[in-house]
């Protein structure tokens, strides 16, 4: 479909600041493409060109369909020098040229959540004779501070735990080559105004896009505010009413006071929904309106004009109690897809995994209906799948410290004392720590307990270390099983888990053709939708059909990890006080209102119906996990005054003619364009 005027007007308008107000459907990803086509044909070098979006998969994504757009508007040889990333992967470049890395080993990593959660903080609770929690809680308050701009920790921190925090991460990022989320960006930033690093002239950067501006922090806008000083123009895309992410630091200021912030800055806002019908949007926008602060805006569906129009279905359920909702959720799934509705197109949003996610897994199951669950954690994430996803980084790159302290912690009862204790020791006999697994230790550094585990990951490096990421599953199989088990402990609960999971889930989804890199790609992928992305692709380079594991299923998921992603049927269950919103949202008029923008985020992403419910009885997530049943009277939630909806006493889920007028209708919205 060609852009629409005003997509044309953002996407040429050579204002120093362009700041584009995109609601959802309305085009923002377009406008992004046909700004990066009019700077080519303005004489713009692709090299000049930088685009930023807020997480990894989704600036691979972004790439990616930048890349296809410019290869079909004759820009072929520019398009593969377009530069794509995220601001930490951005910042870390920008001290690299700058040569302000030297104090590491190597180019550092960042942390992901494992290596916070099971290295940083464990290792800091050793040191710090606190529980883990603490461990944590000191670390976000270091976070915070760095995303804010602020000199000191935000919340109550005593000087005990200050003296212990900065002298242990002071260390231990040199010892494992390694950052945490937030002082990249703020060290980049630090250094900028310290006049030790000019982003402009490092970068070679003439333009910056920011995709989903609204998501940035402080220090993350500061960073772009450094690029504009030196005269970069920027391309500022994004939402105000779709800004989630208060949990980052992130606030919907940022792009609201864009105008203020930059001379000249001028504003495009879309004004055509190309996804939502009518009753979705316009109840979405009443919601969303109910907030005080915000960017005035217009938006209306184009099936609004369509003739016969369009109008699609918004509908408020009401139950005794959560039982009975989930039922009528997998009683209408079933009916749907029985009427011709595939299982992928439709999206059930949970806002507590703990609460809602099991009773309606279970319903599903009773009815047949094929579903993937809101884990939202890959195998990354579990011990089993770190181990495997430190062994495949260690052929990936040898440099990668945080693989072999992974790898480390993966060990059979190899705990953050004893890692903290190998890593003292490298500390304090002048070794490098990657060097402890590389090389023979001097003697008497190390008990004899601690020499082993080092000897065993030590193998394991031997052998791999003549590996290439092209290599087949199929070459590299029993090698690799055999190395888990030297690597783990031969027989240990460890070592079994990590080959069940290489065995049933990994090799089991990916085959024996599939190389190293894609199963790679696949252990790291933070969730079920990158790791199906992987699979697509391994699957056309192969030329094979999709093998039965892909069978398209009802998706589950948290409101937040449904950002930017599309459903013809959403499902919003459990609009009750409490749950949406939150009862830490309660009496905290900016999370309240975060709430708010959260569920029009949710219901947004519906192209032909979304039903909302609410039951008037609930069984506490703390009671759930006691297998007992605790129930709590729930309160309607306000929010469904707001969206200009009546909830409606109901024993059952849609019925076949229901089922059948929602499949029309998705058939029409298939037609229109």
């Amino acid at each position: 479909m060609p852009p629409t005027p005003q997509q044309v007007a953002a996407a040429t308008d050579p204002a120093p600041v362009v700041r584009l107000i995109a609601g959802p459907g309305t085009g923002k990803s377009t406008c992004i493409h046909h700004r990066v086509e009019w700077l080519l044909s303005q004489g713009v070098q692709p090299q000049q060109i930088l685009v930023l979006s807020y997480t990894r998969a989704a600036s691979t994504d972004l790439r990616e369909r930048i890349q296809q757009h410019l290869c079909h508007a004759g820009y072929e040889q520019q398009a593969a020098h377009i530069r794509v990333s995220t601001a930490h992967s951005l910042a870390l470049r920008l001290l690299r040229l700058a040569h302000l890395l030297q104090a590491f080993p190597t180019d550092p990593l960042v942390m992901d959540e494992w290596e916070q959660e099971y290295i940083f903080d464990a290792e800091f609770a050793v040191v710090a004779n606190a529980d883990r929690q603490r461990a944590g809680e000191v670390r976000a308050a270091y976070e915070a501070a760095w995303n804010t701009l602020n000199q000191g920790p935000l919340q109550p921190i005593n000087l005990e735990d200050q003296n212990a925090f900065m002298a242990f991460h002071s260390t231990t990022k040199q010892a494992y080559a390694a950052l945490l989320p937030g002082e990249m960006v703020r060290e980049s930033v630090d250094q900028i105004r310290a006049g030790l690093l000019d982003p402009a002239a490092l970068s070679g950067a003439t333009h910056l896009l920011v995709d989903e501006f609204q998501d940035l922090n402080q220090c993350d806008q500061a960073f772009v505010d450094e690029f504009a000083s030196r005269g970069v123009t920027l391309f500022l895309a994004g939402d105000d009413d779709q800004s989630i992410y208060s949990f980052r630091h992130a606030a919907p200021h940022g792009i609201i006071s864009v105008p203020q912030r930059y001379t000249g800055a001028s504003t495009h806002i879309l004004p055509d929904c190309f996804r939502c019908p009518p009753s979705i949007l316009d109840a979405g926008l009443s919601l969303v309106g109910y907030n005080q602060v915000r960017v005035p805006k217009q938006i209306t569906s184009v099936y609004a004009t369509r003739v016969p129009p369009l109008v699609g279905r918004l509908e408020a359920w009401l139950f005794p109690d959560g039982p009975a909702e989930a039922t009528a959720l997998a009683q209408s799934c079933r009916e749907l897809i029985q009427n011709g509705v595939s299982p992928a197109q439709i999206l059930i949003l949970v806002a507590s995994r703990d609460t809602q996610s099991p009773i309606i897994e279970e319903a599903l199951a009773s009815e047949g209906v094929p579903f993937s669950s809101p884990r939202g954690r890959g195998h990354k994430m579990s011990a089993s799948g770190r181990a495997i996803f430190a062994l495949l980084r260690i052929v990936a790159s040898d440099e990668d410290y945080l693989a072999y302290r992974d790898l480390l912690g993966c060990r059979y009862r190899v705990g953050p004392a004893a890692a903290l204790r190998i890593k003292n020791a490298c500390i304090l006999n002048n070794l490098n720590f990657r060097d402890l697994f590389a090389q023979q230790l001097p003697t008497g550094i190390l008990g004899a307990t601690d020499t082993a585990t080092l000897t065993a990951i030590s193998g394991v490096r031997t052998v791999i270390r003549d590996w290439a990421l092209q290599d087949t599953v199929g070459a590299r199989d029993v090698e690799l099983r055999h190395l888990l088990e030297v690597a783990l402990g031969a027989g240990t609960p460890p070592a079994v888990a990590a080959i069940a999971m290489w065995h049933e889930e990994i090799l089991g989804s990916l085959g024996s053709d599939a190389t190293l890199n894609e199963v790679l790609a696949f252990v790291g992928a933070d969730n079920e939708a990158e790791q199906q992305v992987v699979l697509d692709a391994l699957q056309n380079r192969l030329g094979i059909a999709a093998p039965a594991a892909a069978t398209p299923r009802v998706r589950i998921m948290t409101y937040h990890s449904s950002k930017g992603l599309g459903a013809d049927i959403v499902f919003a269950p459990g609009l009750e006080v409490g749950l949406m919103p939150s009862r830490q949202a309660l009496g905290v008029p900016g999370l309240y209102e975060e709430r708010r923008r959260l569920l029009y985020v949710g219901i947004t992403r519906a192209r032909a119906a979304c039903f909302v419910s609410l039951a008037r009885i609930r069984i506490g997530a703390q009671a759930q996990r006691l297998g007992r049943r605790w129930q709590l009277r729930m309160a309607p939630s306000p929010f469904l005054q707001e969206l200009g909806v009546t909830a409606h006493p109901r024993v059952s889920g849609i019925t076949s003619d229901e089922a059948l007028v929602v499949a029309a209708d998705i058939s029409a919205l298939q037609l229109t364009f």
